[in-house]
């Protein structure tokens, strides 16, 4: 009983100590809103600053099929900073699919929030990632 306690206080610790790190979530990274699929897609990945990223959306709506002819826009932000508006203008690949190239300048916690704009509608995905 005591060497389990022991086990489990020095897992503690090392747990605080390295911050629990969890791995880079898995790409696609999806999210789904009012019948619009849209899953992210990010090359080189994980990002590294100062690197061009290559950023891809695919968006399905309810049906899985694509959803063509949307306007796309992706807007880079770091997290906890004040710093001027990033925006990156997406261009349809191909059916469903848009793509953009930016960089992010600096290490740490960014924000991807796509604002997605199609039948008269618009909706907005929020991705979260570490630069490093």
């Amino acid at each position: 009983m005591k060497r389990a306690l022991l086990v489990i206080l020095i897992l503690g610790l090392c747990c605080g100590l390295a911050g629990c790190m969890v791995g880079d979530p898995v790409l696609p990274l999806t999210q789904d809103m009012s019948g619009i699929s849209a899953a992210l897609n990010m090359n080189p990945y994980p990002m590294v600053q100062m690197q061009d990223a290559n950023l891809q959306l695919t968006l399905h709506d309810e049906n899985n099929q694509p959803v063509s002819g949307a306007t796309v826009q992706f807007d880079l932000s770091k997290l906890n900073m004040s710093m001027p508006p990033y925006f990156l203008r997406a261009k349809e690949n191909r059916d469903g699919v848009y793509r953009a190239q930016g960089s992010f300048y600096m290490p740490g916690d960014w924000q991807i929030r796509v604002d997605v704009f199609v039948g008269g509608a618009h909706r907005q995905f929020i991705y979260q990632l570490k630069v490093d």
